[in-house]
């Protein structure tokens, strides 16, 4: 682990397979891809349940949903992050399904979706909604090489 490089990628399904694959494209993007200098992040993948348990004690949303992304940093950067990412991969294979690709692929998707969040990308507008997907293939496909 390089200084100030954290990441850390827990799944609290039951008898969930392993998620290594995902730590390691993850690790990569934030080192090769965004480029950070540092960064502290821990992405949790969770059950419906639990992510519309944290989607209301956190934001006051009601539901589950894709991705939550609580942000920690003290002060915005593009250089370094601090956050959690609650995915929801039953989510993700409902939209899986819908786009064609695979679960794992769709999964990814939103761990980015997420980071590009902690970097202070918004997408609440029409436009900012196409800038923040525009980056989003952007890194996915330098992930996938």
């Amino acid at each position: 682990m390089i200084p100030g490089r954290e990441l850390e990628v827990t799944d609290w399904r039951p008898e969930a397979p392993p998620c290594a694959w995902l730590q390691d494209r993850v690790a990569w993007a934030l080192g090769a891809h965004f480029q950070l200098e540092s960064y502290f992040l821990e992405i949790h993948l969770v059950d419906a349940d639990t992510s519309a348990r944290v989607n209301w004690e956190r934001l006051s949303h009601e539901g589950p949903t894709d991705v939550i992304t609580l942000d920690y940093a003290a002060t915005p950067s593009k250089r370094s992050i601090c956050g959690e990412l609650f995915i929801c991969p039953e989510i993700a294979a409902e939209y899986a399904k819908d786009y064609g690709v695979t679960v794992d692929e769709e999964t990814l998707r939103y761990a980015v979706h997420g980071v590009l969040h902690l970097l202070s990308w918004d997408d609440q507008t029409a436009a900012e909604k196409v800038a923040m997907r525009a980056q989003e293939e952007r890194a996915l496909a330098a992930i996938a090489g």
